[in-house]
């Protein structure tokens, strides 16, 4: 009975926090951030103000939770793959079709709007600098590591590359919108290019 009722409060609990995150989503689509307020977002998820509470702290908890969210698709549909050998792969292709053709090699940060439900969390002035952010940190070890180890270069180095490429290439995102379409892909097949011809370049002449 103990079982049976715990996870029926789990089926309730998840139930709530969608209907929280979804409700505050379909907000963001039509104010910023800084308009939305629990008491609107309580009326239209027909929630009481203490039942969003027993589930989130705040406006910033639900943002947070989403772009955990957002990132844990995101990830599950990459590759699989080691990261050098995904943008190298992209790097040598010839064609919009190729860049097409291999969606799920590109990085995380250039993926994480596949899933329209999250576009306007990236697309939200207020939020951009914490979403960056929170893309950067899930990314850092991996994407720092493989810089390090490659290109000959000391953590702090790999860190900061890392940063002023993922940064760069996000801002450059919110200024397409987002909208992957043929202009989309050949910014970010030139983009593959420049990172993997950068690495080379470093791996092969070291800076001493």
């Amino acid at each position: 009975m103990a079982e049976q009722k715990r996870h029926k409060t789990d089926r309730r609990t998840l139930y709530t926090r969608n209907a929280i995150k979804d409700t505050f989503l379909e907000q963001l689509k039509t104010q910023p951030f800084e308009k939305i307020t629990v008491a609107a977002l309580c009326r239209q998820a027909e929630i009481t103000r203490t039942t969003f509470y027993q589930h989130y702290s705040d406006l910033s908890a639900v943002v947070s939770e989403l772009v955990d969210d957002a990132l844990e698709i995101t990830h599950a549909a990459g590759s699989g793959k080691d990261s050098l050998s995904d943008l190298r792969t992209l790097a040598a292709a010839t064609t919009l079709d190729e860049l097409r053709a291999n969606q799920n090699l590109f990085p995380a940060c250039q993926r994480v709007a596949d899933n329209e439900k999250y576009l306007p969390l990236l697309l939200d002035d207020t939020l951009s600098a914490y979403v960056i952010q929170k893309i950067y940190l899930s990314e850092r070890h991996q994407m720092s590591t493989v810089y390090m180890q490659y290109a000959h270069l000391s953590e702090k180095e790999a860190q900061l590359l890392f940063m002023r490429d993922i940064y760069g290439t996000f801002y450059m995102n919110r200024a397409m919108r987002w909208k992957k379409d043929e202009h989309w892909h050949r910014v970010h097949g030139l983009v593959a290019r420049c990172t993997i011809g950068a690495l080379d370049r470093l791996h092969d002449n070291p800076l001493k």
